[in-house]
């Protein structure tokens, strides 16, 4: 490790990785290329920012494989950068849902509902058909003496024989014409 790697908790680990990369004389494109992490990443992480970096998880490991690059220690570096940065070691909030309870389930008091709808439905249908308050259809009244006289009793009827064909002799109601 150099000396300057060695300056204590409150050396900047940005300032530690510049001047480590400036010693090795290394351009950050030319690392961003060997490494895969963008050149962006790596200046942020150079100027003790995590703005623009994806996320602290990935400016751990970002940080840790930077600093192996340069010959120096990850763990190290990384214990470095979390004492110095806050935002690490901030634990996010999580609020998870919550299942619902068995009271917030409506089973018992739907059945409660669906069996006294059927109660009742019973109940109705019972008392109307057993009052005999209902409306019954008419019996057909027997024909007036008038037109019983003009109309042939029916016992004199021809039955027509299905699949006979009809003549112009023959009334609609099947009846020979006079």
């Amino acid at each position: 490790m150099s000396t300057d790697v060695n300056h204590g908790l409150n050396s900047a680990v940005g300032t530690i990785l510049r001047r480590r990369r400036e010693a090795l004389d290394l351009e950050l494109a030319q690392i961003a290329r060997t490494l895969r992490i963008r050149r962006d990443y790596l200046a942020a992480l150079e100027n003790n920012t995590l703005e623009g970096l994806p996320g602290p998880t990935y400016a751990v490991g970002f940080l840790r494989t930077y600093s192996e690059y340069l010959g120096l220690d990850g763990v190290d570096m990384v214990q470095r950068y979390k004492a110095t940065t806050d935002v690490l070691n901030d634990k996010p909030s999580l609020t998870f849902p919550m299942p619902l309870t068995e009271r917030g389930v409506p089973g018992g008091g739907l059945f409660l509902l669906t069996t006294l709808v059927l109660i009742g439905l019973g109940y109705g249908t019972w008392y109307y058909i057993s009052s005999g308050r209902h409306q019954t259809l008419a019996t057909v009244e027997p024909v007036p003496a008038q037109l019983a006289a003009i109309a042939p009793p029916p016992q004199q009827q021809a039955p027509h024989t299905p699949g006979a064909p009809a003549t112009a002799a023959t009334n609609v109601a099947g009846n020979a014409a006079p």
